[in-house]
C-alpha cells in the first residue's frame, strides 16, 4: 500500500547555535512578511526622524507600550498554553488508539478460539484463523480511516486491501467510515460468539476495546470541530498586530537607528507566539509541527500484522529532509 507523504517535523538534537539559525519547522515561514513590514516601517520612520529631522508624531513615550506589552504577553501565553493542551490531548488520544489496537489484537488471538475439549476440523480451523485476521485487519483499517477523517482525506484505496472485497464499496460510500468499520468488527465478534468461539465472559472485554476506539474517535473529532472561539482568535490577532505596527513610532525617539532591531525582535516574539498558537490549535493537520498521524497509523499496521505472523509488512515511516513523511 502506498505511503502518503505528509510533512511533520522530526526534531533532532542540534547545538544551541545551530538551533538559533534554524528555519525549517519554525514560525518564520508564517510571519516573515509581517516582520518585513515592521522592519521597513521602522527603517522609514527612523530615516525620517534621524536624517531628515522630521517628527511624524511627537511626544510618544515607551511607557504605554510597556504596559500594553505586558497585557499582550499574558494573552499570548494563555493562547499558546491552550493550543498546546489541545496538541497534547490529541497525542494522548492517538497513544490510546495504539494501545487499544494492540489490546484488541491480543484479545482476538488469545480468546477467540474453541472452548476446552472441542477440536476443530481443518476447515473450521482455517475459518477461525481467517476470522482473527479479518478482525485485526479491520482494526488497522479503522486507524487509517480515522486519520483520513481528521485530515479531510478521501482515499479508501490506501486501506482497501485490509477489508473484505465485498465490503469495500460499502465502506467507501459511508459518511463515517471509522464507525462503519467498527460496526463490521462488532458483527464479526457477534458471529464468533454465535459460533461458540468466544466465551460469554470475554465478550464484554472485547467489546470494551471497540468502545475505547469509538471514544478515541469522538475525542479527536471534538478537538477538530471545536477550535478556539473566533472572537478570541481575532482579538489576539488584532492586539498583536496593532501593538507591533505601532511600536516603531515610540522607539525612534529613544533608540534611534537601533529601532529596527528592537522592533523586529519584539515583533518576532509576539507574532511568533501568535503563529504557534494558530498552528497547534488543530494538531491533526499537516503542518510541520502537527502530529505525525501517518507515521502512527503505519506503526499500528506494522505491529498488528506482525502479531498475525505476516511477513509482507509495509516499510516503517522514515524522515525525509528533516520531515516525517
Amino acid at each position: 500500500m502506498p505511503y502518503r507523504r505528509l510533512p511533520v517535523l522530526v526534531q533532532s538534537r542540534q547545538t544551541w547555535l545551530r538551533e538559533i539559525f534554524t528555519y525549517q519547522g519554525t514560525v518564520l515561514p508564517r510571519i516573515w512578511r509581517r516582520l518585513l513590514f515592521v522592519a521597513v516601517l521602522t527603517v522609514a520612520l527612523t530615516l525620517v526622524h534621524v536624517e531628515l529631522h522630521q517628527f511624524i508624531v511627537r511626544d510618544i513615550t515607551p511607557l504605554p507600550f510597556t504596559l500594553t506589552g505586558f497585557a499582550v504577553s499574558i494573552v499570548l501565553g494563555f493562547r499558546t498554553s491552550t493550543a498546546y493542551n489541545r496538541f497534547w490531548e490529541g497525542r494522548t488520544l492517538w497513544g490510546a488508539q495504539v494501545n487499544a489496537c494492540r489490546s484488541l489484537t491480543r484479545q482476538v488471538q488469545t480468546w477467540l478460539g474453541p472452548p476446552p475439549g472441542i477440536v476443530l476440523d481443518a476447515a473450521q480451523m482455517v475459518a477461525m484463523v481467517d476470522l482473527r485476521r479479518r478482525l485485526v485487519h479491520h482494526a488497522i483499517a479503522f486507524s487509517h480511516a480515522l486519520r483520513q477523517r481528521l485530515r479531510e482525506e478521501d482515499d479508501v484505496d490506501e486501506y482497501e486491501a485490509l477489508l473484505d472485497p465485498h465490503l469495500r464499496a460499502t465502506i467507501g460510500a459511508d459518511i463515517n467510515r471509522p464507525q462503519a468499520i467498527a460496526s463490521l468488527m462488532a458483527g464479526l465478534l457477534r458471529r464468533a460468539y454465535d459460533d461458540g468461539l468466544i466465551h460469554a465472559q470475554h465478550v464484554p472485554i472485547m467489546e470494551a476495546s471497540l468502545v475505547a476506539m469509538t471514544d478515541i474517535q469522538g475525542g479527536c473529532e471534538r478537538i477538530r470541530s471545536t477550535p478556539l472561539p473566533y472572537v478570541y482568535r481575532v482579538l489576539v490577532h488584532q492586539i498583536v498586530g496593532f501593538y507591533c505596527f505601532a511600536l516603531p513610532f515610540s522607539l525612534i525617539y529613544t533608540v534611534g537607528w537601533f529601532s529596527p532591531v528592537v522592533a523586529v525582535l519584539v515583533a518576532y516574539a509576539f507574532f511568533g507566539l501568535d503563529a504557534i498558537g494558530e498552528e497547534l490549535d488543530n494538531p491533526f493537520e499537516t503542518d510541520a509541527n502537527d502530529l505525525p498521524l501517518a507515521a502512527i497509523t503505519r506503526s499500528i499496521e506494522i505491529d498488528l500484522r506482525a502479531r498475525l505472523g505476516e511477513s509482507d509488512l509495509p516499510d516503517q515511516a522514515v524522515p525525509y529532509d528533516g520531515l516525517l513523511l
